[in-house]
């Protein structure tokens, strides 16, 4: 990721303008995170189809399994509805990873050092 800097540090050397500097590193940043964007979405659309199969031969076991069903044909139902609501699942867990998940790396590290400083004391107080 260095390598994305590069190319914003002449603009910081040559002119020693503050605005110029300000300006240059929030490109970088749009860069990096475009990088990291681009990243994160190749890396989801090779996982979302091996998703889908999960999901598809997670409710074929479920059918396998369940020999009590409340009503007729509920174990089929579950299996279609699986079927063509897993795309839809899949899409709608990827949307709120990308909202959640920078949240939670963004937070201060103090948060996250004092929750786990009093997990730490309820572990060795029992």
């Amino acid at each position: 990721m260095n390598i994305l800097s590069i190319p914003f540090l002449a603009p910081i050397i040559f002119f020693r303008n503050p605005r110029i500097s300000e300006f240059a590193l929030k490109m970088q940043y749009i860069a990096m995170i475009s990088a990291y964007f681009i990243l994160a979405m190749s890396l989801m659309a090779l996982i979302a189809p091996i998703l889908y199969i999960k999901i598809v031969i997670n409710s074929l076991y479920c059918i396998s399994k369940n020999k009590r069903q409340e009503y007729p044909y509920q174990n089929l139902q579950y299996f279609i509805s699986s079927l063509f609501l897993g795309p839809a699942i899949i899409i709608v867990s990827i949307i709120i990873d990308l909202f959640t998940v920078p949240n939670l790396l963004f937070k201060p590290s103090e948060e996250l050092e004092s929750k786990y400083q009093l997990y730490q004391d309820r572990l060795g107080s029992h």
